[in-house]
């Protein structure tokens, strides 16, 4: 089973997200805030996080350095999704060891190919 949380704030975007990668085999869970993305993410075992950057509470990007930044969870695959498109934007991502970075708006075959880059071809799989 694979196990990914959706850190999202916007809950529209959330449930588009979790429609795409709701599938036989995968368990879903959200985050609203950076906090609680934290607190989901010490306490549960994720194999996916998908990652807004523009949240309340705690910003994205310093959701992403407590992962990367925690040896148990460093190696955490995360793609980021979000409607920070600058150059600078991206490269941040990347210089905090993000897996994939996709900008807003979002494309179901972008989130889709960005998954699998990780993943391998077919993980998600509709049924």
């Amino acid at each position: 089973m694979l196990n990914i949380l959706i850190i999202e704030d916007e809950e529209q975007i959330r449930k588009e997200i979790r429609r795409i990668v709701s599938a036989p085999g995968i368990h879903v869970d959200e985050a609203e805030d950076g906090s609680s993305a934290i607190m989901k993410i010490n306490n549960n075992r994720y194999d996916l996080v998908i990652l807004d950057l523009v949240l309340p509470n705690v910003d994205g990007m310093d959701v992403l350095r407590e992962i990367r930044d925690n040896e148990e969870m460093s190696e955490l695959p995360v793609v980021i999704l979000s409607s920070k498109n600058k150059d600078e934007d991206v490269f941040e991502g990347y210089r905090n060891k993000t897996n994939y970075y996709i900008t807003k708006p979002f494309t179901e075959d972008q989130l889709i190919k960005g998954i699998e880059l990780i993943f391998g071809e077919g993980a998600i799989r509709k049924s």
